[in-house]
């Protein structure tokens, strides 16, 4: 199994043990995407991109909002001797420029 299948499963279990985590749409989703890697070499589980914030691995989807306001939903992961875990799940507001 590869580092995708891993995270996935990691957030998907999370999700299930903290249901308020993450909307159950969006777990269906998640459960249902193949991790793959984009023309750039970026690990991307359906519209969620991993990326890598202070030096921790994120997993973010941007949605669109109400007029200029967007919203990014970012997975705060860690790997372990065991494995891939969920650290947190936070929720940011931006506007567009």
């Amino acid at each position: 199994m590869n580092d995708g299948e891993r995270i996935k499963r990691a957030v998907v279990s999370y999700a299930t043990d903290n249901p308020d985590a993450l909307p159950e749409e969006t777990v269906e989703r998640l459960e249902r995407a193949t991790p793959r890697e984009d023309s750039e070499g970026a690990l991307r589980i359906g519209r969620w991109l991993l990326e890598t914030r202070d030096g921790d691995p994120v997993l973010t989807h941007r949605e669109r909002g109400e007029g200029s306001i967007f919203r990014i939903t970012v997975i705060h992961l860690e790997e372990t001797d065991e494995g891939w875990r969920v650290r947190d799940v936070s929720e940011e507001e931006h506007r567009r420029r």
